[in-house]
């Protein structure tokens, strides 16, 4: 059989593999690990390399993934969370292994933005579903979830109403219905085609990210949107319309507004969130204390990667991270690696940014579009660090990995629309 230079096959299925892990891996129906579909999907993901013939010179590396795989090893020896840390490494290693052997091609592109367009639609279905039902999520949907995650579940739908999805973790639902967000978000803004469909589709994704409750997910929605609207303004280019931008910004408003006023009484349960007992930090001032407590004890080298809860747990007899991991990797690392790793992350914004601000073509809105996606995930990711962890959490960790990897391997002789 004759391989097309152009043919994905075998990385489509890789990728969907992979994102099966990261979407479904609190699922017991039709379960694989974690390790396994990363694993599995790298053997499809290098066998497309090898029938395209591709040579190690071509490949990208992806130095956040690489600087945090060396730092975690590094901190081993010292580690209260041995067991656990090896696991995070592997995983890792996989990411790491996986991004290095995806070379950028527009035909990639649209494949991945299809399976992630599934993937993140199947969330949205089941947070609307679960905000339209609650019994009919707990009876139909939830035995099909781990018995650990059932509990969690459970309590986050019935006495926190928040809507987890697929999930048991609000925020990581929220994090992959704001990537199905920007994927059909930035498809509007710059095609010329009719998107009935796709306005349709983005109107539920923005009511599904209003029913997550995620506090952090809704600003740093309307941060991004904001920031990327106004650089898509400033492009000379004239496929770039200028009113059109406008447009679908004063729609965003609307639909705000409408949803807000619609859904008043979780419009309530939010505001109330932000000040929640009078805290505006939520009761996470106590994690700020311990971490900054030990970070002054062991400013240069850290505790060991994946400490912070081991110790936590020692100390407070809770099993909780930061919230916050720009401390919480000061204090597994230290202070300088982890400078070094957001200093890394900034350059590779700044490389995607001028990528996208290099595009002169007048036709090239698939590549237009998946850089200002890419840029999307990026800030979010970036900005998350502040209220999250999404470098301890593999699942968001991969997405942000993969499109850091295809942003920094984007060819601009692949500037062409289909």
């Amino acid at each position: 059989m004759q391989y097309k230079k152009d043919n994905y096959l075998f990385s489509t299925i890789g990728m969907f593999i992979v994102f099966y892990g990261c979407f479904f891996n609190a699922i017991k129906l039709i379960n694989i690990s974690y390790v396994f579909a990363l694993g599995l999907g790298l053997i499809f993901i290098l066998f497309d390399f090898i029938l395209k013939k591709g040579k190690i010179t071509n490949i990208r590396i992806n130095y956040v993934l690489l600087l945090f795989i060396f730092f975690s090893v590094v901190s081993l020896s010292y580690s209260k969370a041995f067991n656990s840390s090896i696991r995070m490494i592997i995983t890792y290693f996989l990411f790491f292994l996986i991004s290095i052997f995806i070379n950028y091609k527009t035909e990639f592109w649209i494949k991945i933005k299809k399976l992630l367009l599934i993937f993140c639609s199947i969330t949205l279905i089941v947070t609307i579903l679960t905000f339209i039902s609650k019994e009919t999520y707990i009876k139909y949907f939830l035995p099909f979830i781990y018995k650990d995650s059932q509990t969690i579940v459970y309590n986050l739908i019935m006495y926190g109403n928040s809507f987890p999805g697929i999930f048991a973790s609000t925020g990581l639902n929220a994090f992959f219905i704001s990537v199905g967000y920007y994927i059909l978000f930035f498809d509007i803004l710059n095609s010329n085609k009719k998107n009935k469909m796709r306005i349709l589709l983005l109107i539920l994704y923005i009511l599904g990210i209003f029913l997550t409750l995620k506090r952090i997910a809704l600003l740093l929605n309307i941060l991004i949107t904001t920031f990327l609207i106004i650089l898509n303004l400033k492009r000379k280019n004239k496929f770039i319309i200028k009113k059109k931008s406008v447009m679908c910004f004063l729609g965003l408003v609307f639909l705000s507004t409408f949803f807000i006023i619609i859904f008043n009484d979780i419009t309530l349960n939010l505001i109330s969130r932000f000040f929640e007992s009078g805290d505006f930090l939520n009761g996470r001032g106590d994690l700020y204390e311990f971490a900054l407590t030990k970070i002054k004890e062991n400013p240069l080298i850290g505790n060991g990667i994946n400490s912070y809860s081991t110790l936590y747990n020692q100390k407070m007899g809770s099993l909780l991270s930061t919230h916050n991991e720009i401390l919480q990797l000061t204090y597994e690392l230290g202070l300088f690696q982890t400078i070094i790793l957001f200093i890394t992350m900034f350059w590779y914004l700044l490389n995607t940014y001028k990528k996208y601000k290099n595009i002169k073509y007048t036709k090239c809105t698939i590549n237009i579009n998946f850089l200002l996606v890419s840029m999307a995930i990026q800030l979010y990711f970036i900005l998350y660090c502040i209220t999250g962890n999404p470098f301890h959490d593999m699942n968001v960790f991969c997405l942000y990995a993969i499109f850091v990897t295809l942003a920094n391997d984007f060819k601009m002789e692949d500037n062409y629309e289909k």
